[in-house]
């Protein structure tokens, strides 16, 4: 039965917005959502940020990872204009979502929403997990062709000095990588097939991007490859893997299996345990709805990010150290049963909670929810 009529207002995102995209067109294609594409009206100084003092401002720079939702509820003819933000950082918001939207789901969510909330009088709520997508669509392609082109080209208008910041750093980007040897290739150390015992599996990338975020990000999870490589020897698979040159500071971090997707996931598969460490800006990793939809035991630092739905220990175990994190490992590797009902419900978890199509419809319902309560006059 149709319930909503929606049209998606197409930004510049292809990271994030895929997911939402998703999970609207198999609303779509269960006849629940009559669903269109249109083009995102170009947007002037339109990211705000938020600071630790709590102080919000407005600067020249895009933000297009809020992309806008106008849903009409075909009963009753009641309107929501809804953002589904689903990029990394806290800080950062769209303007045009703040000041023309009924209500935004942010996947970032901290205590700062309830700041920017307050400032903009606008109900801000998580949006939860979400990870990668592939859209077919020809609708969505042509509208996301359309938008770029003239997005681009407004961008280049209002903002010249920006064309030659881009120009630079681009420069700036191939002189760096020309400068750095390629990583030496190393077959013989890595291993060949997933081991046929039990075993811990944490692979990861080293970034080498110089900057606050990614020195945080590298030393984390640097400690977790230490610790555990020395405190349960070969149950311990994988490390820090280098696109480019391998940073001597991290050389003893050097993982023993390749980095293709392919292999990587066969690892991951066969693994007792995977561990999960957050993203930049402490953000949800990627990794854990891909874990959660395989199935897999978890081991997770604790999210700094709210979730909609809480998760407990059946799903995951979240670790506050890196001692905690060993404490964990060792004593799931021993214990099967516990496994076993761990790797059931995290499964289940993500079919219920993270697929697309029921992400996106629990958004929606809690929009009408709270913008047009039942019990409500208007």
């Amino acid at each position: 039965m149709l319930v909503y009529e929606i049209i998606f207002f197409v930004t510049d995102d292809t990271r994030h917005a895929p997911y939402t995209i998703q999970g609207l067109l198999k609303l779509a294609e269960n006849g629940i959502i009559k669903l269109q594409f249109e083009q995102a009206s170009y947007q002037r100084d339109n990211r705000v940020i938020v600071n630790e003092a709590g102080i919000c401002s407005r600067n020249f720079r895009p933000y297009p990872w809020s992309p806008e939702l106008l849903i009409i509820e075909i009963d009753t003819g009641k309107q929501v204009r809804m953002a589904i933000d689903l990029q990394d950082w806290d800080q950062m918001y769209s303007y045009h979502s703040l000041k023309n939207c009924d209500i935004i789901f942010k996947r970032a969510y901290t205590s700062k929403a309830s700041v920017v909330s307050n400032e903009f009088k606008i109900p801000i709520l998580p949006a939860g997990i979400n990870h990668s997508a592939t859209i077919n669509s020809l609708e969505f392609k042509e509208a996301l062709k359309n938008h770029q082109r003239w997005n681009k080209f407004q961008y280049a208008i209002y903002n010249p000095r920006e064309i030659w910041r881009y120009l630079k750093e681009k420069i700036k980007k191939k002189k760096q990588s020309n400068s750095i040897s390629p990583q030496p290739k190393s077959e013989n150390e890595y291993l060949q097939s997933p081991p046929s015992t039990p075993y811990v599996f944490f692979q990861v990338e080293f970034h080498n991007w110089n900057n606050k975020e990614s020195i945080k990000i590298n030393k984390t999870r640097a400690s977790i490859i230490r610790t555990l490589r020395h405190e349960l020897g070969s149950q311990f698979v994988g490390g820090m893997y280098f696109k480019n040159g391998i940073d001597p500071e991290y050389a003893d971090c050097l993982t023993n299996v390749p980095s293709q997707r392919d292999i990587y996931l066969q690892f991951v598969k066969e693994a007792t345990i995977v561990i999960c460490s957050n993203g930049f800006g402490d953000s949800i990793p990627w990794k854990l709805p891909e874990y959660l939809q395989i199935g897999k035991c978890i081991v997770a630092e604790t999210l700094l990010h709210k979730v909609p739905i809480e998760f407990s220990t059946n799903e995951i175990l979240f670790f506050e150290n890196i001692n905690q994190c060993l404490e964990y490992s060792k004593d799931l590797l021993t214990d099967s049963a516990r496994r076993s009902k761990m790797e059931e419900a995290s499964k289940l978890y993500y079919e219920t909670n993270i697929q697309p199509e029921h992400s996106v419809l629990r958004m929606i319902k809690q929009s009408f929810e709270i913008v047009h309560p039942i019990n409500s006059s208007k």
